[in-house]
Order: structure tokens, then C-alpha cells, then sequence
């Protein structure tokens, strides 16, 4: 009688794992013979060693600057030269228009992308372009910025045709 209550447990045991493994299926289908796994190879050092790369490390030096190199600095009169030529051609017998978002939209673009070629590589541009009617009112515009003094820079400009007016900020914030 115990022999028979033993096997009747083993088959009630199996019943229910086929019943469950039937409910949980696995998002991936495993084999039976293999089993699907992630490990991780590092070794004591910190270096991988997963078992393709075959012995061969890569080294990478450190490509951080705390100060710019002589060629790669901000140019205060190319950017100066580079904002007049911009906003003479983009403004050039232009008339004021209250509804001005896609004119200084392309404006603020041009200016961006001819500037990347005055200004060096690891620099950030940050351009701010204000049109306006000119009516023969005065105009205060300020703006404040925390920055490192020795190689973060701004150069503004202002140019007025017909009866409108612009004045461009280029702030080069220099990025590490």
C-alpha cells in the first residue's frame, strides 16, 4: 500500500509540473539539452574577458582638455564678421512682420551652421537673435550666463535696415 501511495504521488507530481510548464512558458524556447543564460566575464582587474575577444585588449587614453588648443579657440572677430554677413543676407530689403518664427528660425540655423567653421570643435554655440520693429523706440536686452572667464566667450551684433532691426548673441561655451 505505501509502494502504491509513492507512485501515485510521483505521477501527481509530474501532472502538475507538465500543467505548470505549460502555463509559464519561457518568452525564449529553451532545449532541453541547453539552457539560455547571461553571465558576465570580467576579470579581477576590471577588464572583459569574454572568451571571443581572443586575448586582444583595447587601451584608450583620456581625450578630455581642461583649456583649448591654440587652433581649436573662439575667434571673437571671425564670429563677429561671420553674424554681419548673415544678417546682411538674410535681412536685406526685408519688412518687419509680427508673425517672424520661421524667418528667425532659418536665420538662427544659418548662423549655427556657418559658424561651425569659424569656431572650434569642442565648443558649444548658443545663439540668440532678436528682430523688431523699428519705430524709433529704445530697446534694454540682458542676459546673464555663469561661465569660465578664460575660455568661454560672446560676441553681439546689431544690424537695422528699412524699418527693422536685429541684434544677434553668439554666446561659445567651451565643453571638457
Amino acid at each position: 500500500m505505501l509502494s502504491k501511495r509513492k507512485t501515485r504521488k510521483k505521477n501527481s507530481l509530474q501532472n502538475a509540473s507538465s500543467d505548470n510548464s505549460s502555463k509559464n512558458q519561457s518568452i525564449v524556447p529553451v532545449n532541453d539539452k541547453r539552457r539560455l543564460t547571461r553571465t558576465t566575464f570580467l576579470s579581477t582587474n576590471g577588464t572583459s574577458t569574454f572568451p571571443f575577444s581572443l586575448g586582444i585588449q583595447k587601451r584608450f587614453e583620456n581625450n578630455y582638455r581642461m583649456s583649448p588648443v591654440e587652433n581649436d579657440t573662439f575667434n571673437s572677430t571671425g564670429v563677429r564678421k561671420v553674424i554681419r554677413e548673415v544678417l546682411e543676407n538674410n535681412l536685406k530689403g526685408a519688412m518687419y512682420e509680427r508673425q517672424a518664427g520661421e524667418r528667425l528660425r532659418r536665420l538662427t540655423g544659418t548662423l549655427k551652421d556657418n559658424l561651425k567653421e569659424v569656431i572650434g570643435s569642442r565648443y558649444k554655440i548658443i545663439c540668440w537673435v532678436v528682430l523688431g520693429q523699428d519705430a524709433s523706440q529704445g530697446l534694454i536686452a540682458g542676459s546673464r550666463c555663469l561661465w569660465y572667464k578664460e575660455t568661454d566667450h560672446f560676441v553681439s551684433e546689431s544690424f537695422k535696415v528699412n524699418n527693422i532691426f536685429a541684434v544677434a548673441v553668439v554666446y561659445g561655451i567651451y565643453c571638457e
